[in-house]
């Protein structure tokens, strides 16, 4: 791509993810770009050159792209657009729920909670297992999809069967089972506790059914909706264990069944990490309507795909001139 734009190509980039947030993959392309064809990494991956653009999903990828020298008149700020096309004559919250436990065999009492992802390393799904385990007396805990990356498989797999083997109850595959638009709308909670995101769909999708959303923040993904006015009510930064001085989210897998094994063993006491952790005595809170309803406007204002089009489409008749 950068020697068709070399040659004078009019190419616009629009960049998802970076190989810097990857250091192998950043790695893997120095070795080829610098070694094998003996160019400037920097200049391959952000020419200086005027008929060569990016589109970013956020803002932190915006300023990132100015640190490494690109005009901003060469960059469009284009966060994905965000919709749900809702079934004519779907069912309702609680019809919609009833349906998903029935099929899931769940306890239609427990509040419904669901990670709406394919389960991949970055997606922590061992802090989610934890909160199943916090939480099991009031909720119902369901992931949607399991990975497709062969590398990811085996990690999912030591998942399944370490919450089989210690018999904590966490619903896998439910996307495979149950309609997924049923499923987020019975849900009483989407929840998160992934460390990486592109964009941040998980953030603001379930709430187009009424579904608030909750769990782990990435500061540097979750502020462009909060500058647009967007409420979240229980989202946090860290998860601390009791006796160990890191995030929970930095420990490896063994560590991590370590711990969760512990407080199903009730070596760690539950109610200690409440203490340590007072932010998720809030996190199934009820939600306020008027949250919703002020969320669900915002998406539809700012992030529509009709709006999304109009800023592409400009963006390339500036570029074709």
């Amino acid at each position: 791509v950068y020697l068709l734009a070399k040659e004078g190509l009019k190419v616009f980039n629009h960049a998802h993810d970076f190989a810097e947030d990857r250091p192998t993959n950043l790695q893997f392309l120095k070795e080829i770009i610098s070694d094998i064809f003996l160019q400037d990494i920097n200049e391959v991956l952000y020419p200086q050159l005027p008929n060569y653009q990016f589109g970013v999903l956020n803002s932190f990828d915006y300023e990132r792209l100015v640190s490494y020298g690109v005009n901003r008149d060469r960059i469009e700020w284009l966060p994905n657009p965000v919709s749900i096309t809702v079934s004519e004559n779907a069912p309702g919250k609680s019809e919609s729920k009833s349906e998903i436990c029935k099929s899931l065999n769940l306890d239609e009492e427990k509040l419904l909670v669901t990670y709406p992802v394919r389960v991949i390393q970055r997606k922590n799904i061992g802090e989610f297992i934890l909160l199943a385990k916090l939480f099991a007396h009031k909720a119902n805990f369901v992931v949607t999809q399991p990975p497709q990356n062969p590398v990811e498989i085996d990690m999912y797999k030591r998942w399944v069967q370490f919450c089989e083997k210690e018999g904590i109850k966490v619903t896998f595959e439910a996307g495979t089972k149950v309609d997924f638009e049923k499923l987020l709308t019975g849900s009483d909670f989407c929840i998160t506790t992934s460390y990486k995101e592109g964009f941040g769909m998980v953030y603001l999708e379930p709430w187009l059914l009424d579904t608030p959303v909750v769990g782990r923040d990435i500061d540097f993904i979750t502020k462009d909706f909060k500058d647009d006015g967007f409420v979240f009510p229980t989202l946090y930064y860290k998860l601390n264990i009791p006796g160990i001085k890191i995030d929970f989210k930095d420990l490896n897998m063994k560590l991590q069944m370590e711990i969760i094994s512990d407080v199903v063993n009730q070596k760690i006491e539950s109610q200690k990490i409440f203490e340590q952790n007072p932010i998720l005595k809030t996190l199934f809170r009820k939600v306020a309507e008027h949250v919703s309803e002020k969320n669900k406007s915002i998406i539809k204002n700012n992030y529509s795909l009709k709006g999304y089009g109009i800023k592409l489409q400009e963006r390339y008749k500036k570029l074709v001139g």
